[in-house]
């Protein structure tokens, strides 16, 4: 099955296209872009030199957020991601087979969304951020530079079903999340926090502090 490219489409040299992928109009693939069969890059994506979108992806997919999406050069994204419109992604996105990333989220360089990982839209993500299987970063959450959240690991933004307001939680640099840990809205994690596995936290952690358990408790000031 053959491609098919917009007439509008800007397509960079050495590009190759896969089989039944689908480029879409005013869609920018810069130099050196590899693009997997039946995958689809839609209307108005920007994607960086020598990115790989994998086989059966889905790139600026359009919902309620219609603007101009941009995922960074070198950027690697597996079999089955999909990218909603509006996310503004760094160099070196790396993201795991079916990883899920949804409009108005903003990330920096050198980020991982692992195997299934979901970020449920407008998140702010730093630099060298980590996010391992089966994270999921709800809407509103704040992730600072050199994070480490592990697998299944959880932010929330609602504390009432159906409250008005939804704020998620900040996780400040250097932040380590243990597998499982869930974190609860408006926390704020300081610099350096580590978060043991399993940790349901409910109050603000201060930096360079270890806590576990259910509720969270303080059990030793990092270092």
């Amino acid at each position: 099955m053959n491609s098919i490219v917009a007439d509008t489409a800007r397509i960079g040299r050495d590009c190759r296209i896969g089989p039944g992928a689908i480029i879409g109009e005013y869609v920018e693939l810069a130099s050196g872009c590899r693009i997997g069969a039946y995958s689809i890059i839609c209307d108005n994506t920007r994607i960086g030199q020598k990115a790989i979108v994998e086989s059966h992806c889905v790139v600026g997919l359009q919902g309620k957020n219609e603007t101009q999406t941009v995922i960074g050069a070198h950027a690697l994204l597996r079999n089955g991601t999909v990218i909603y419109a509006g996310v503004k992604a760094g160099e070196y996105l790396a993201t795991g087979h079916c990883a899920l990333i949804r409009e108005g989220t903003v990330l920096g360089d050198r980020v991982l969304v692992g195997t299934h990982a979901v970020i449920d839209g407008n998140a702010s993500i730093g630099n060298d951020v980590r996010l391992q299987t089966g994270v999921y970063v709800t809407r509103y959450t704040t992730i600072g530079n050199g994070c480490f959240l592990g697998p299944y690991a959880k932010t929330t933004n609602d504390t009432f079903r159906n409250e008005e307001v939804l704020t998620g939680p900040v996780l400040a640099k250097k932040v380590r999340v243990g597998a499982g840990v869930i974190i609860l809205p408006g926390v704020q994690i300081e610099d350096g926090a580590v978060l043991g596995a399993g940790a349901v936290v409910t109050r603000d952690v201060a930096a360079g502090a270890v806590v576990v358990g259910n509720p969270a408790r303080e059990v030793r000031e990092k270092g």
